[in-house]
This record gives C-alpha cells, sequence and structure tokens, in this order.
C-alpha cells in the first residue's frame, strides 16, 4: 500500500478517520476486556510510579483498582455485560468513575513524554495537518483518550514555535464549549475554548472524552482537561461557568445498553454527514463489534458506495461481513497494526520527527514474559 502522504493525498482530498480502541491500545489505553484484567492495572501503576503524586492520589491506587477489577469480575467475565447489568441502577456512576479514572491514569503516561505525544499518533496528525483546506479532515472517534488532539497540538507546536492558542488545529464539532478551567491555570497546548470552535480537524468523540462534561440543568457542554487536576483545586471548577450546578461527565461507557447524552446527538449526525461527504474512510483499530449497535447503524448507512480502507492486522469474520453487506462500499484491507500504519505514515511526511519521539511504553505489557511477578488474569 504506497503511502498515503505526498500527491497521493489529490486524490481522495476528503478524509474521514473512524478510530476504536485498537488505535490506542499500543499507547497504554485499554481495550474493553482489560478492566477486568488485573495484569494491566499492575502495569499501569507500575508505569505511573514515575508521575509525580499528584498525578495519581488515593482514588488510583493500585489496591483500589484490583478490588474493582475483583468486584466486576464477580458480577461477569465480560465488562460489557457488567455494563449492562449494572445500567440505571445505583453502582453505575461508580463504575463510569473507574473507566474514567483509568484512562485518566493510562493518558499522563503518555503526557510526560518527549512532545506530549507519540510517532505513531503524530503519523496521523501529520496525515490531518497536510490537508490544504480547513474542512477536508474529520476524526470520528469511539475512545476517550485525547491522543488525536494532544498529538495535534504537539506536532503544530514542533512546526510552528510559539503557536498562539487562537490557531490551534482542532475542535470538537460542538456549537459551543464553556470553559471550566481558567487559562492561567493551565498550559497544555489542548486549552480548547481560546480557540474555539476554529480548529481546522473536526474530532467527534461519539462516545465522549475525558475532558468534557455535561450540565444536565441548562445542556452546556464544559471543557474540563485533566490536566488541570494537578494544577490546583480542581473542585473548585467543577461547577458549570454558565449555571453554577455540578456537570456530570461526558462519558458513555462500552457495553450492549447505551444512554447516549442529548450533548452528543448533533455529533452523530455530524459523523453521517462527514462520512457520506467523504472521499475515503480509513477504519483504525475498530473492529465494529456486534453490540454496538449505534455505530454499526451509522456505518451501514453512512459508508454506503465509499472506498473504505481497514487497517487490522488480523480482521474477524464477522468485522469483513459487515463492511461486505454495505451496498456498493470498495473494502480494502492492510493486514498491519494502527501503529506500524501510522509510523510509516510519519516517517513518510519527514523523516527526521520519527527518532524525536520516545519509543512506546506498552509494548512492556503487551510482552507477559516482561511482567514477571505479576498475577495474570
Amino acid at each position: 500500500m504506497p503511502q498515503l502522504t505526498g500527491p497521493r493525498r489529490t486524490m481522495y482530498p476528503r478524509f474521514a478517520w473512524v478510530l476504536g480502541a485498537g488505535a490506542s491500545y499500543d499507547h497504554g489505553y485499554p481495550l474493553v476486556a482489560e478492566f477486568l484484567s488485573d495484569r494491566y492495572f499492575r502495569w499501569l501503576c507500575d508505569q505511573c510510579v514515575a508521575l509525580p503524586a499528584s498525578y495519581m492520589g488515593p482514588h488510583n491506587s493500585l489496591d483500589r483498582f484490583l478490588a474493582a477489577v475483583d468486584r466486576y469480575a464477580a458480577i461477569s467475565g465480560n465488562f460489557e455485560e457488567v455494563l449492562s447489568t449494572l445500567h440505571a441502577k445505583d453502582g453505575y456512576e461508580e463504575v463510569v468513575s473507574f473507566v474514567y479514572d483509568a484512562l485518566v491514569a493510562a493518558s499522563q503516561i503518555t503526557l510526560l513524554r518527549q512532545m506530549g505525544s507519540t510517532a505513531e499518533y503524530a503519523g496521523l496528525a501529520a496525515l490531518m495537518l497536510e490537508q490544504p483546506t480547513t474542512s477536508d479532515t474529520t476524526v470520528i472517534s469511539f475512545n476517550y483518550d485525547t491522543s488525536v488532539e494532544d498529538a495535534l497540538a504537539a506536532l503544530s507546536g514542533h512546526l510552528e514555535r510559539r503557536l498562539p492558542p487562537e490557531r490551534l488545529r482542532f475542535n470538537y464539532g460542538f456549537e459551543r464549549v464553556l470553559d471550566a478551567v481558567p487559562s492561567r491555570t493551565i498550559n497544555w497546548a489542548s486549552h480548547l475554548p481560546v480557540a474555539y470552535p476554529r480548529g481546522r480537524v473536526t474530532v467527534l468523540k461519539l462516545h465522549g472524552s475525558v475532558n468534557l462534561m455535561w450540565c444536565d440543568a441548562c445542556e452546556a457542554v464544559v471543557y474540563f482537561p485533566y490536566q488541570a487536576i494537578t494544577k490546583g483545586p480542581a473542585e473548585t471548577y467543577r461547577r458549570c461557568p454558565a449555571c453554577s450546578s455540578e456537570p456530570g461527565r461526558l462519558i458513555v461507557p462500552p457495553g450492549k445498553r447505551k444512554q447516549v447524552p442529548r450533548a452528543l446527538d448533533s455529533l452523530w449526525k455530524m459523523a453521517d454527514a462527514r462520512l457520506k461527504a467523504c472521499d475515503v474512510a480509513v477504519i483504525l483499530g475498530y473492529s465494529v463489534p456486534s453490540y454496538d449497535l449505534e455505530a454499526r447503524e451509522l456505518l451501514g448507512h453512512s459508508l454506503r458506495g465509499k472506498f473504505v480502507l481497514l487497517v487490522d492486522p488480523n480482521p474477524g469474520a464477522d468485522t469483513l461481513a459487515f463492511f461486505g453487506a454495505i451496498p456498493g462500499c470498495e473494502l480494502r484491507v492492510l493486514r498491519t497494526t494502527a501503529s506500524s500504519f501510522l509510523r510509516d505514515e510519519l516517517n513518510s511526511y519527514d523523516p527526521r520527527l520519527l527518532p524525536t519521539f520516545q519509543p512506546l511504553c506498552a509494548p512492556a505489557y503487551l510482552n507477559p514474559g516482561a511482567l514477571q511477578g505479576h498475577a495474570r488474569r
């Protein structure tokens, strides 16, 4: 498969990227099954030893994570079933907090690395920033982490020193976002509302994000970057700037029953429109699982007659059958990992960039032999 960077891009001027958990797995973010894996949380907390103490705290301790794993594993060995069982019950908010805390801990590991990103996501950012116009690239993500946004901010700053906030390279597709955190308290490049909504790459996070909150009282979307947790008394800012109510996390956990907040309705409609308008859709790390009915309906409807590149080293029969059943869909499978694909793209974009990134942190976890002495599940 020729690289997508360079002159070849003119063949497909409008790109849509569809990202699933597999796109972030090599970066330390958990797949659904990892939420019931004590081996994963032992690895995660080992990595977090290098973080400043203020980044973690007792709510993110290994004991707390392992106790939660045991509690949820007693309900079911399948995390989707755990979520379905607890849905609309008293324990549901607790399991959402468990998911949130695991994702934030994994995010901190990546943010403290050189350039605040990874070579893989910088490769994706390079593909996006190469587009000549402001409306040709859309990211449709079923992930909660901020890897795409962080990479866009990091690579933009690397290529253009002293990048002013108003030149930020992404937006979340909402009409309006309120900022819960005063700008003086945080200096990370993704301090979003300063530039919102002019960022050129639209990142539609259809299942929510770790840095977004939703005020049910006034229906405001509130930007609360988790980096702010370490910058001061976060509780001070956990109020809606518009009505002073307490917003909730804008996260839709994986599972067979999903309660999609009204805040995300407009994003699903925009995703449908952007997929219908694209020339090529690249599916990275997403197997279109059978339980994800909303996503299957969206993709099945909007990818009719489209060229689809599926990046997957070993696509399942159900995944291939799903795309094969879409009328007029021209499917091409690239049998490689998302990480290998994106590293190749970054190297094609600028060979000088790849050596400036530190290696991925996750392969030590992915290699079970590197975790001697740890219990495994």
